[in-house]
């Protein structure tokens, strides 16, 4: 049920080295049918960036639909009940479309879960290339350049709620589906920027470094004309 710890705020996932950053560690988001059908929770569930069930095809819930409260560890009741003490298992699913998957999709490969199982997913996302931190880490920064516009890039805030950021994360993934010559370019671009400066966000603990590298790779997307 958890990742083993490699130091240094990381853990061991899915062939990959994470940073707790790309974990939702507090919070529990949950694909009703999954937990229905097999009554326990799916580990891979708390990837950050991974707010759909590429299975099912439909929102990961983490809000309470009768309190409204988010849920998380700290107040989850035994037999998977809210604090309120609704049932996990009687959450309803909402559907979503085939390309607000996609990007759950990518990151399911990435973790290896779609081994032997037949995906949605027709061709090939550039995203594939990427390893999971990768994914991750592009996926938070586009996010944060299109949630933040102008000044507000300061406070460098993304929705809180699984609902919300599905909708940003969607929208980002969908950005790198082009196939132009200019995606092709900023790909490249990213891979060498993660290996050099980029692949240390997770650990800075300074937000106006953090500021500096998300303002850089907004202004990357803006010249290559893809935001």
């Amino acid at each position: 049920m958890v990742f083993s710890e490699m130091g240094d705020r990381k853990v061991k996932a899915y062939r990959s080295v994470l940073d707790y950053e790309w974990l939702e560690r507090e919070k529990i988001k949950i694909c009703p049918t999954c937990f229905a059908t097999d009554g326990y929770y799916h580990k891979d569930q708390c990837l950050w960036c991974y707010t759909s069930c590429y299975i099912h095809q439909c929102l990961l819930v983490d809000t309470c639909p009768q309190c409204q409260s988010v849920w998380n560890w700290d107040e989850l009741k035994n037999d998977w009940k809210c604090k309120c003490g609704w049932q996990f298992g009687e959450t309803l699913v909402t559907k979503i479309k085939q390309e607000e998957n996609d990007l759950s999709e990518v990151v399911a490969r990435s973790c290896k879960l779609t081994e032997g199982k037949s995906t949605s997913l027709s061709s090939k996302s550039p995203l594939s290339d990427l390893s999971l931190s990768q994914i991750s880490l592009l996926m938070i920064s586009t996010a944060l350049s299109l949630h933040n516009p102008g000044d507000s890039l300061y406070r460098l805030q993304l929705p809180l709620t699984n609902r919300k950021l599905h909708k940003l994360l969607s929208k980002s993934a969908q950005i790198y589906e082009t196939g132009t010559s200019n995606l092709s370019y900023f790909i490249e671009w990213f891979d060498r920027f993660y290996r050099v400066e980029y692949k240390r966000f997770g650990q800075r603990k300074n937000h106006l470094q953090k500021l500096s590298l998300v303002a850089t790779f907004r202004r990357k997307l803006e010249d290559l004309h893809l935001k």
